[in-house]
């Protein structure tokens, strides 16, 4: 493991332990401090970023904008209502062709995965309503 994963391994155990794991009581026990957990954690979350923008330039900061679209596709997915999924799919498919038009066949991969994203969620979100809320 080169020292760069080791340091984003470190920074990712480090927001783990700060987030969920209650060290507020136990700082305040032992040396009388306030445990800022909220600003240590989005200060790790920034440092992760930047070690991530150092090592891979642009192309790590494109494979974070797509993987924070992709949560927000599955948060959406199943907080919302069940036939907006639905017409989020149909949008994500009309859009692929359209973009295959425009040469753009990096763009259309993407719509056309979010398309099967949405369709995958909506699916999932249907059995579990049946099998959660109908009985």
């Amino acid at each position: 493991m080169t020292l760069y994963g080791t340091a984003i391994g470190i920074l990712l155990t480090v927001i783990f332990v700060v987030m969920f794991l209650p060290l507020e009581e136990l700082f305040k026990r032992l040396i009388d401090i306030v445990f800022p957990r909220v600003q240590i954690a989005v200060l790790m979350v920034l440092v992760s970023v930047g070690l991530l923008i150092y090592k891979t330039n642009l192309v790590g900061v494109i494979y974070l904008i797509l993987t924070v679209v992709t949560l927000w596709a599955v948060s959406f997915g199943f907080l919302s209502g069940r036939k907006f999924v639905y017409m989020l799919a149909v949008v994500f498919l009309v859009l692929s062709p359209a973009l295959l038009v425009f040469n753009l066949a990096d763009g259309a991969e993407l719509s056309a995965t979010l398309a099967y994203l949405c369709l995958v969620l909506g699916v999932s979100k249907d059995i579990f309503y049946e099998k959660i809320v109908d009985e």
